[in-house]
């Protein structure tokens, strides 16, 4: 107990006021959960190791019952390690983290956990930092759109910037209708911006920007929550592209093989043999909506 790392958050994470329903969220798209309302749901050593599990591919080993919550977060913190993951709240002992920490070390737990097995994948550091990276992803998908981004914090309160990173994914312009943006409550734009990479890109809305708040309160970009949509749309993009994408916010997957097109004759023999088997026509898959562009 008392351990200085649960006093105060890392550099960088403390502050934007919606950084924990961001990550909530981020947990309950991972997870499957949606019973989760907070960060501090990690104190569960099981539920950590899960999150674990589901983000590495790996099973964690060496794991107690519901009642050893120490044995279970030592586990989980082991199998992070294997894999090269250090957070600053693997300096406290189990105990302190299941206990004592607080809400800033645990959101960045959390965030740590989503840049080492999300973001790394999705965006190489190069010569820089991760959020280098990302930054230029995002200046390169907005430019096009006359809107500046500096940061992933003031550069995202009007909704301007999320706007136009969603409206570069999707190929008809008139989903998010850029040239109307500007002249749109800053709410109505993330609402917009939401709702069409949700319908249209699959990308489940995680971020809150406190959109959804009924006293109409200043929206509040959180870094941490727009750096992990943004992964999110850039998964989107590369899966569109046809490259590798992550599963529900988690691991890197594989790309799938693009098949060759068959013959007419190859087409015809298949249908011939399928109707033999099944007594009925073969069908495709359907596709997917809304590509990426």
């Amino acid at each position: 107990r008392g351990s200085p790392c649960l006093r105060s958050a890392p550099p960088g994470m403390a502050g934007a006021k919606n950084s924990g329903q961001s990550l909530a969220a981020w947990l309950r798209l991972v997870l499957a959960d949606e019973s989760i309302q907070s960060v501090r749901a990690l104190q569960d050593g099981l539920l950590l190791a899960r999150l674990v599990e589901a983000l590495s591919g790996r099973e964690v080993a060496n794991l107690g019952g519901p009642n050893d919550n120490p044995r279970n977060v030592r586990a989980a913190f082991a199998a992070m390690n294997a894999v090269g993951l250090q957070t600053a709240a693997m300096a406290c002992a189990p105990e302190d983290v299941l206990e004592d920490a607080t809400q800033d070390v645990m959101e960045a737990l959390v965030f740590d956990l989503a840049e080492h097995f999300v973001m790394a994948p999705l965006f190489p550091r190069g010569g820089g930092s991760r959020k280098a990276a990302m930054l230029q992803w995002a200046q390169e998908r907005c430019g096009p759109c006359g809107v500046s981004v500096t940061d992933f914090h003031r550069s995202f309160h009007d909704g301007l910037a999320l706007c136009a990173l969603v409206d570069s994914l999707v190929s008809d312009p008139s989903l998010v209708a850029m040239q109307e943006r500007a002249r749109t409550d800053p709410r109505d734009n993330v609402l917009r911006a939401l709702a069409v990479a949700q319908s249209c890109l699959a990308v489940p809305p995680v971020l809150d920007m406190g959109q959804s708040s009924p006293d109409n309160a200043p929206l509040a970009a959180p870094e941490a929550g727009v750096m992990i949509y943004i992964a999110l749309l850039k998964q989107a993009a590369d899966k569109g592209a046809g490259g590798e994408t992550v599963k529900a916010g988690g691991r890197l997957a594989p790309p799938q093989p693009t098949p060759s097109t068959p013959s007419d004759e190859a087409v015809a023999a298949r249908l011939s043999v399928q109707r033999a088997l099944l007594g009925r026509g073969g069908g495709g898959e359907d596709g997917a909506g809304e590509g990426a562009t």
